[in-house]
């Protein structure tokens, strides 16, 4: 890989490879993430979550009506 100069003194800096892309398939529990970070404590299911934003989102943007 070849890096293109911007103009400014980079002798400070070491150019790595890149690394090899090992992992094929990463997962992230967003549900601890949340619960950590965000204090977020859900009290319905995911899949109950959608079903009544749905509805809400019908009721508040009618289209077609």
């Amino acid at each position: 890989m070849s890096f293109q100069p911007i103009g400014r003194n980079d002798s400070l800096v070491t150019y790595e490879e890149a690394e090899p892309f090992t992992t094929k398939v990463k997962h992230m529990d967003f549900l601890k993430k949340a619960v950590r970070d965000l204090k977020h404590d859900p009290k319905v299911s995911p899949k109950e979550g959608i079903r009544k934003t749905f509805a809400w989102m019908k009721e508040n943007y009618p289209i077609g009506k």
